[in-house]
């Protein structure tokens, strides 16, 4: 699992998985018959939420099932942020299981 958890094949499926989910949501707000426009930019919005969030989580210095790396501590321990990272992070790991 070590090769799945390595920092390049992370940002690569973050960025994959933005430009996917980018395009399924153009096409679910073309299926809806709003304009072109705005499907475009629903698309980039919600590639730029999933992308985002995937790199937070990646560079946040938590460390989650998503992306763990061997530290010495984190100054987040016990906080809110950190619970909120795990439970973002298992899912990230979950969904990128089932996908991929």
């Amino acid at each position: 699992m070590s090769f799945f958890n390595s920092l390049p094949i992370r940002i690569s499926l973050a960025i994959i998985g933005g430009i996917l989910y980018g395009l399924l949501t153009h096409a679910l707000v073309l299926t809806l018959d709003l304009p072109p426009q705005a499907a475009i930019g629903a698309a980039f919005f919600v590639s730029l939420l999933y992308v985002g969030s995937r790199l937070l989580i990646l560079f946040s210095g938590v460390d989650t099932p998503y992306y763990s790396k061997e530290r010495k501590g984190s100054p987040y321990e016990n906080t809110a942020f950190n619970q909120t990272a795990q439970w973002v992070g298992k899912f990230y790991h979950y969904h990128d299981l089932f996908l991929f």
